[in-house]
């Protein structure tokens, strides 16, 4: 597991830092010594187009299970969100659209592979508020997740409002909702030391944190805030959101590229921003295979070696590609096309002779799956998966997605007898790249191949031989040794900390060797899982009225069945109690419990039960909060913050705040059945 989550630490910081890579960009023009202005030929002129900023989608996004509602027609869900839309001097607004959606912060691993692969989350409920303003979101049943509220108005600013945590048959009432018209954003494009405009010029806006605009992205995926300037090169924008980081940047035919970052519309206001534009530079070549022909859907990407945003560009049919708009200075480049090795050049000079780019094809693999007695497998699904070495804790060594190479389902033709996997990079013997196949199938575990390598050149041949899987039997007891009915028990990788929201983000971009299974125990306490992937396992034991427990290190390496050791479920106890901002009672803040240190306990640990980590709830509308699951004696702290926020991304310093002022410390001994303790938030 150490090795596993190390690969998925590098992975994943590595996948971030490089967006976070561009957050903080400031102006970067080149010097008069390294670069020359150049006035091309004035173009004809071009009005400047309608702007309509945000945009409003066509229509809502068709999501089956979304319920979409006018404010005077109740949907008669039992719980939701619901609210009243004023402009800023109270007039009720009608008319408007109100999406329901995850919240955008919510899995942010998941999120950003989303962003990359352009995946579209639609809405999980809309409404259009009516001429009183009025909108209600009903949903059928509440969400596990938290949810964030998105309000897209014509001649408004939009506006997020999260986390909100809808609570079984009840609706949050957010009360009037009042809309800001935003900041204005405009200025002037010029060429530099002439005072004409940089004809034909594009203005693009953009957060400079990608993560800001999911949320928009989900309802809107062609949110891209590019505006043509007119004939005499102005641009403006209305109604920008007034929270977050921008930047922005210009660009115009025969010029560089040129960037205004870190804008920070809450403190500035209304903001002009003018271009002098200076002439540009190129990046010319031809892109080819080992034959000599040209690429196929390649992309190429440029970077100045500063911190900004990359060039795109497709090559021609003849795989001849020219980059615009660079300034002097050595670049970075990458070429990439589906099925072939990708290609980085670094130091790239502008403006220099073509380049001849040759792109190396992937090396492939063939697949032939056979049952448990040796009959071949007809029809399966595949994924593939990086995979490392054994360690001392993980038998049977660790696996990592494949990003570029997505799981697929097979059912092989007649007379075919094996699956051709594409794509797959060569390493080298300095940092060889080892695969598997991760295979599941109908009556079968999951289950993996043995480790392979591949060749630019032909195809490895890989066998795999599928498991019925293997068996656990146990059971669950009280402290005096009666059965405990109803406890649920789910199954997590040896090593899992489930509880800590670090491990969970950076785990859900790994892919499980395990079974993921849950069960109840019956009337003796008895429970049996069966058709479990040959892994490492833990299982953790839920009883509303017990602690949590688990039991680890679980071997399952063949199909036979084996008993665990009997589990004990401590009592424990439960702990209640409001949440307070400046005294008064107010719903929708997040508590949070963490346990400080376990004392020295008479009755001692019941099977391997852990120290509690964290846990996590949410106070009801009335300001009433209960921790989900029981706690073993020891001393915690509780925490809070307000969860409910406008823009909640701006907030994150504020709540850090409210975390540390709201701590309090609680004192479980033993054989207590209930704690209750207010925690209160001071502003």
């Amino acid at each position: 597991m150490k090795n596993t989550l190390l690969a998925v630490c590098v992975i994943t910081f590595v996948s971030l830092g490089a967006v976070f890579f561009f957050r903080d960009t400031t102006e970067l023009l080149p010097s008069p010594a390294t670069s020359q202005t150049k006035a091309p030929t004035i173009a004809l002129p071009v009005e400047k187009p309608d702007v309509v900023w945000p945009k409003t989608p066509d229509a809502v996004v068709d999501n089956p299970a979304a319920s979409t509602s006018r404010s005077t027609l109740r949907t008669g869900l039992a719980q939701g969100v619901r609210g009243i839309l004023t402009d800023q001097a109270g007039a009720p607004q009608d008319g408007v659209q109100v999406f329901l959606q995850e919240s955008s912060r919510h899995d942010l691993v998941a999120r950003f592979q989303g962003l990359l692969q352009n995946v579209v989350r639609p809405p999980v409920a809309t409404a259009i508020s009516g001429s009183d303003g009025a909108f209600e979101l009903g949903l059928a049943l509440a969400p596990s997740s938290p949810m964030e509220l998105w309000v897209l108005a014509t001649g408004f600013s939009e506006l997020r409002i999260g986390d909100l945590t809808v609570h079984a048959n009840a609706f949050i009432d957010l009360g009037k909702v009042a809309l800001e018209n935003g900041r204005t954003v405009h200025g002037r494009v010029e060429i530099a030391g002439t005072g004409l405009p940089a004809q034909k010029a594009l203005v693009t806006l953009e957060p400079s944190d990608p993560f800001q605009d999911f949320g928009h992205q989900s309802i809107d995926p062609n949110a891209r805030r590019t505006i043509l300037c007119d004939s005499v090169g102005q641009y403006e924008w209305q109604h920008v959101p007034s929270h977050g980081r921008w930047r922005l940047m210009a660009v115009a035919p025969g010029f560089a590229r040129q960037i205004r970052g870190d804008i920070d519309l809450k403190a500035v206001g209304d903001l002009v921003v003018n271009f002098a534009l200076l002439g540009g530079a190129s990046i010319r070549g031809r892109i080819k295979d080992q034959s000599g022909a040209a690429v196929p859907n390649a992309l190429i990407e440029v970077w100045p070696n500063v911190a900004e945003p990359s060039f795109h560009e497709t090559p021609d049919e003849d795989g001849r590609f020219q980059v615009l708009g660079l300034r002097a200075g050595p670049h970075r480049m990458r070429a990439t096309a589906e099925g072939f090795q990708p290609a980085d050049l670094e130091q790239v000079q502008v403006d220099g002779p073509e380049l001849q780019i040759r792109m190396m094809r992937c090396g492939s693999a063939t697949l032939l799956v056979r049952d448990n007695v040796g009959t071949l497998m007809r029809e399966f699904r595949v994924a593939v998966r990086l995979y490392f070495p054994d360690s001392e804790k993980n038998r049977g060594g660790q696996i990592a997605e494949v990003a570029d190479i997505p799981e697929r389902s097979v059912r092989l033709e007649t007379g075919t007898d094996y699956a051709v996997i594409d794509g797959l990079l060569p390493g080298t013997e300095s940092n060889p790249r080892n695969y598997a196949f991760q295979v599941e199938a109908p009556g079968f575990a999951k289950s993996l191949s043995q480790p392979f390598t591949v060749t630019s050149a032909g195809y490895t041949s890989v066998v795999l031989s599928m498991t019925r899987g293997g068996t656990v039997i146990g059971r669950v007891l009280d402290q005096q040794g009666k059965p405990i009915a109803g406890c649920a028990l789910t199954t997590q990788a040896d090593g899992a900390a489930e509880d800590n929201p670090i491990w969970k983000m950076l785990a859900s971009s790994t892919p499980d060797k395990i079974t993921r299974l849950s069960a109840t125990t019956a009337a003796d306490g008895s429970f049996r899982l069966t058709a479990l992937a040959h892994a490492a396992y833990q299982l953790v034991f839920a009883h509303p009225e017990y602690c949590r427990t688990q039991l680890t290190n679980i071997q399952v390496i063949s199909d036979a069945e084996q008993p665990l050791p009997t589990v004990i479920l401590r009592r424990g106890t439960k702990i209640t109690g409001r949440t307070l901002v400046d005294g008064i009672l107010r719903g929708q803040i997040q508590v949070t419990l963490t346990q400080v240190a376990q004392p020295a306990d008479p009755l001692g640990k019941m099977a391997e039960d852990p120290l509690v980590a964290r846990v996590e709830t949410v106070s009801n509308n009335d300001g009433i909060f209960i921790m989900p699951q029981r706690v073993p004696p020891g001393i915690y702290e509780l925490r809070a913050r307000i969860q409910a926020a406008r823009n909640a991304e701006e907030d994150v310093f504020v709540q850090m705040q409210q975390m540390q002022r709201s701590a309090t410390t609680v004192t479980v001994p033993s054989g207590r059945d209930l704690i209750e303790q207010d925690v209160l938030i001071k502003n």
